[in-house]
């Protein structure tokens, strides 16, 4: 029975681990496009600056 409880707690622990690289893989992924977006609209800006 003890051994049954600490592998509960295990894949308990194992779920709230992988959420939590899910959530820090998604908060990455955001940050990266939010920075490639940024600097693609700077490049877009320089870009029209030159034009004219």
């Amino acid at each position: 029975m003890h051994s049954t409880h600490q592998v509960s707690i295990l894949e308990k622990s194992s779920l709230a681990i992988s959420l939590l690289f899910y959530g820090l893989q998604s908060v990455i992924h955001m940050l990266l496009n939010e920075k490639f977006l940024t600097w693609g609209h700077h490049q877009d800006l320089k870009r029209l600056m030159v034009l004219p």
